[in-house]
């Protein structure tokens, strides 16, 4: 059996028919470099094992995280033995390019100084385009996960990183200790997002070279019932509340000398922040509401962190 040099990593929660479509993908891989696949079931769902041990064409491992959230998903497929050279991470609604994994690891050997690398994605609508409202880039990004930062490979520009469904690494990071953080993600008791991001903006600040290549590409379906204003409004609210956890709480120095003052100081924002986006569910469009709503919730997740360290 040939040594795998990249290891596909996909966290699932209750989507057995959406993951098998994934699994079908990776199996269509054309000038593909071996592979395996571990398929982290967040769920412990039985149909969700079924399409794994079906998928015998694959050298797929199958595990199971009881513990609820994305991010510990990922990171127990990360305590998994042997991992390849290249791990590389998507989800479970994802449709492969078929040249997708042979772009990762050329795109890997191009820039062999590089050790974080992210690729495009594509929105794939459930009814053949997207509504007026989501023709917006901005809608489109924050709501849909579309990415494509540059129009040639390169590294990335200034203060971006790849997104969740299609990114990938150098197994060295993984070795030297770096993990997903547990306390945010996609979780049923909770939703605060921006999990992805937290991790790769740490490793670019510790010093990552990251590079995008547009030619490794996936599809990312989406709802019919996800294409809604109110869907991608709460993205925004939800996104924001992950800010706090990624850079920290605003106005240390301030909340330091002066709780009090600092308390009122946030809830005066949360105020405006609300207004704000009163008024812009009165222009015509979703993207005006998506900053202000990002701010409440920044603002709002600020608070409710500040009071859950002072009672520690």
């Amino acid at each position: 059996m040939e040594r795998s040099e990249l290891t596909v990593v996909i966290p699932t929660f209750r989507r057995a028919a959406s993951l098998r479509r994934v699994l079908e993908g990776l199996r269509a891989q054309q000038d593909a470099p071996p592979f395996d696949v571990i398929v982290v079931d967040n769920a412990e769902c039985e149909e969700t094992r079924e399409v794994c041990e079906a998928a015998t064409e694959l050298a797929l491992r199958f595990a199971v995280e009881r513990g609820p959230g994305k991010n510990r998903a990922l990171n127990r497929a990360l305590t998994e033995d042997p991992l390849a050279p290249l791990v590389v991470f998507t989800d479970d609604d994802v449709d492969p390019d078929p040249k997708w994994l042979a772009e990762v690891r050329a795109c890997a050997e191009r820039w062999p100084n590089a050790s974080v690398f992210g690729g495009r994605i594509d929105v794939v609508w459930p009814d053949g385009g997207p509504p007026a409202w989501a023709r917006d880039a901005r809608v489109q990004e924050l709501g849909f996960t579309a990415h494509a930062p540059l129009e040639a490979e390169g590294p990335y520009p200034e203060g971006r990183v790849p997104f969740g469904p299609n990114f990938w690494m150098r197994r060295q990071l993984i070795e030297a200790g770096h993990r997903f953080n547990e306390r945010i993600g996609p979780n049923p008791d909770d939703r605060i997002l921006g999990d992805e991001t937290q991790f790769l903006r740490g490793l670019r600040r510790g010093g990552q070279r990251f590079v995008y290549n547009p030619a490794a590409i996936v599809g990312h379906r989406v709802t019919r019932e996800s294409v809604a204003p109110g869907v991608v409004r709460r993205r925004a609210y939800d996104q924001g509340r992950g800010i706090p956890h990624e850079r920290g709480l605003p106005r240390r120095d301030l909340l330091a000398r002066s709780p009090l003052l600092w308390r009122t100081l946030r809830h005066a924002l949360v105020l405006r922040d609300r207004a704000r986006a009163a008024s812009a569910r009165c222009l015509p469009g979703v993207a005006p509401s998506l900053n202000p709503l990002r701010a409440l919730g920044f603002n709002q997740e600020s608070l409710r962190l500040a009071r859950e360290r002072a009672q520690d």
